[in-house]
């Protein structure tokens, strides 16, 4: 996809994933922030995994600090189309930060694992708080990042509409969508509790884009499959 490698910035938490990465990919920008007690697997809801919201938020505050408009996102989605070439941010001018929905309907609860942010002073005072409340409350970041936005003199938050950027919901409960059909350009194959199952059941629903061999190798013909498929196929849908 045009301009997402120029673009984009890979933060390796370990010296072994910065290797990998530059050896397969030289020209990624790559920030290495070496955190030890992050290097090996975590999953939902262990001390590490809120350490990592801590990181996450401090990582976005650091990037506001020096001026710069972000769009954290996720490794584990799916990208039917360039995120960075969308209007999600010219459609909600006035708002500080966009994040992506936990399920569509009249909730505001966030799901935490795309937004986008201005370097305004209100995003970074938001962040800001984040950082400091999640370093003293055992609280998932989406969570208290949607009890942060209801507070609206402080900061102007925005929602990215559902059908844009979506989750397991599509993937497993179609049923509960408004329009099932409708391909999201991003899903995100989030939801999975169990430590090491995610990639065993992206190759399972078709979602698995690398050499079976070295693990490494993009393999161009599974990403055309997977863009060739309907939402009912993939999500079980009728």
């Amino acid at each position: 996809m045009k301009n997402v490698h120029e673009n984009v910035v890979i933060v390796a938490m370990d010296e072994e994933s910065k290797k990998q990465i530059t050896q397969q990919w030289p020209k990624l920008k790559i920030l290495s922030w070496i955190i030890p007690c992050l290097k090996d697997s975590f999953n939902y809801g262990d001390g590490k995994y809120q350490l990592f919201f801590v990181f996450r938020s401090n990582l976005a505050r650091s990037f506001l600090y020096f001026g710069k408009t972000i769009w954290m996102i996720q490794q584990d989605t799916f990208w039917r189309e360039n995120l960075l070439e969308t209007k999600i941010d010219k459609d909600q001018p006035k708002v500080d930060i966009i994040f992506d929905r936990a399920s569509e309907g009249d909730s505001k609860i966030i799901a935490g694992g795309y937004y986008f942010a201005k370097p305004t002073c209100s995003s970074q005072i938001f962040f800001k708080q984040l950082s400091y409340d999640l370093e003293r409350i055992y609280a998932p970041d989406n969570a208290y990042m949607t009890y942060l936005c209801s507070n609206k003199g402080s900061i102007n938050c925005g929602l990215v509409p559902f059908n844009l950027i979506t989750n397991w919901i599509w993937i497993y409960e179609p049923e509960r969508l408004t329009d099932k059909s409708r391909i999201p350009i991003l899903i995100q194959f989030d939801g999975d509790t169990k430590l090491g199952s995610k990639f065993e059941k992206m190759k399972k629903l078709g979602f698995y884009f690398v050499d079976e061999k070295d693990g490494k190798t993009c393999n161009n013909s599974a990403v055309e499959v997977s863009l060739s498929k309907s939402g009912p196929q993939l999500g079980g849908g009728g």
